[in-house]
């Protein structure tokens, strides 16, 4: 059984969070949460930026939901290294958490909540 953190950047107008957290899983994992176990809240956090993707001058603010959950029909060999056009992400890079928390080439906000998740949950396994 493969556990996966999933980090919510955006809600939808009218989308529930377990409504959020099915369409993250299939846009990004290629997977359903129909087998899933119950999502456990990892913390909220911050992300703020000087630009955004709109507008160079103007700032963004999105606060994030990681949450992670135990996924037992996720098939490692079937997740994607690419996204769809019109994704939050453009590519994917699936590595354990330990190593994305000291990785120099991923983002501080991502290391911050793999360091959380690798910290305080791998360790009580």
């Amino acid at each position: 059984m493969q556990s996966s953190v999933i980090t919510l950047t955006c809600i939808r107008k009218g989308e529930t969070v377990p409504q959020a957290l099915a369409r993250v899983a299939l846009e990004e994992l290629g997977c359903s949460l129909k087998h899933a176990q119950a999502p456990l809240l990892l913390g909220l956090w911050d992300h703020i930026y000087p630009d955004s993707a709109f507008n160079p001058n103007a700032g963004t603010h999105s606060v994030n939901l990681a949450y992670t959950l135990a996924l037992p029909d996720l098939d490692e060999s079937l997740l994607p290294s690419k996204m769809s056009s019109g994704a939050q992400h453009s590519r994917l890079r699936w590595q354990p958490l330990q190593k994305v928390a000291v990785a120099q080439d991923v983002h501080s906000y991502v290391k911050q909540t793999a360091g959380v998740w690798a910290s305080s949950f791998l360790t009580k396994a």
